[in-house]
C-alpha cells in the first residue's frame, strides 16, 4: 500500500492580511498552470480576500547610478 504525499504550498500567508493560510479547514489553496507559469489561487478567511500568486523563475532589475 502507497502513502499519499501530502502537497506542500510555498505561499502560507495572506498577501493581503498575514494571516497563516495553514489552517485547511476555512482557508483554501488552489495551485493551477498557464502555458509555462505556475498559479497559486488562495482564499483567506480572515479578510476574504482571495488572489493569485505566481511563482517567479528570473527576475532582472538595473542598479541605480549613485
Amino acid at each position: 500500500m502507497s502513502k499519499i504525499k501530502e502537497i506542500i504550498f510555498p505561499v502560507k500567508y495572506c498577501t493581503h492580511c498575514g494571516n497563516s493560510l495553514t489552517n485547511k479547514t476555512y482557508s483554501f489553496t488552489n495551485e493551477f498552470w498557464k502555458l509555462n507559469e505556475t498559479v497559486y489561487f488562495f482564499w483567506c478567511d480572515e479578510c476574504n480576500w482571495q488572489g493569485e500568486v505566481k511563482e517567479l523563475k528570473q527576475f532582472v532589475a538595473q542598479e541605480l547610478e549613485e
